[in-house]
């Protein structure tokens, strides 16, 4: 029972002693003051019971208002952090997108150098020589390309360390690729060729590694 409660409980209880010594007073003056003593006591608790009761209604319609806002705040935050994940879904998807190519294209330019035919008895020299420079030229540009990418400090870092070593491993394989037609011996052709399949081979495996890790994020 709240202190409230309490105090108008004692309220209506002298004001129903005040009636009562009201009827059992004498005298035309007595009676009056008695009665109107104890109406104005009536009026008091009255007053009192209404008041208690509309601050009852008020804290209640606060407590309601106040669950309300709360409830109308969370779901605001939740909406808010729902267009914010969808956002950053749809800037993963993009850059996921940019990301792809370049990995796929490295793919290709590895396994071009790991197969490759240094000696091809059907193409001539100068032949030969163009396509290593034009690998070459091919690799520069797909490192070029990669490094135009506006990536997110966030969006598969080791994905990107992968392609990062990838693309040098294979900047380094061109060159030894083009290299190897200006080679002064056999040694240093067989040398060279075998260094261009190593380098070309590393750069594979590292752009495998970095399609997997694209592949998991997806899934």
């Amino acid at each position: 029972m709240s202190i409230e409660i309490l105090l108008l409980g004692i309220a209506c209880s002298m004001t129903l002693l005040a009636y009562m010594i009201a009827i059992n007073a004498h005298g035309t003056t007595r009676l009056s003051l008695s009665y109107f003593l104890a109406t104005l006591m009536l009026a008091g608790n009255v007053w009192g019971v209404i008041h208690y009761v509309n601050v009852g209604q008020n804290n209640h319609k606060m407590q309601e208002m106040k669950r309300l806002e709360a409830e109308n705040r969370l779901a605001e935050e939740k909406i808010l952090e729902q267009q914010k994940s969808l956002k950053n879904k749809e800037k993963e998807i993009g850059m996921i997108a940019l990301f792809n190519p370049i990995i796929s294209t490295g793919t290709e330019l590895a396994s071009s150098m790991i197969n490759a035919n240094f000696q091809d008895e059907a193409l001539e020299v100068n032949a030969l020589i163009g396509r290593a420079i034009e690998c070459r030229k091919k690799v520069e540009k797909l490192k070029e390309d990669y490094q135009n990418i506006q990536f997110s400090d966030s969006f598969l870092p080791n994905a990107r360390q992968e392609v990062d070593s990838a693309l040098q491993l294979l900047v380094e394989a061109a060159q030894t690729y083009r290299n190897y037609y200006s080679s002064e011996d056999p040694h240093q052709e067989l040398s060279r060729e075998r260094l261009v399949r190593k380098k070309a081979k590393q750069a594979y495996q590292k752009f495998k590694t970095a399609s997997d890790l694209v592949s998991a994020l997806k899934n």
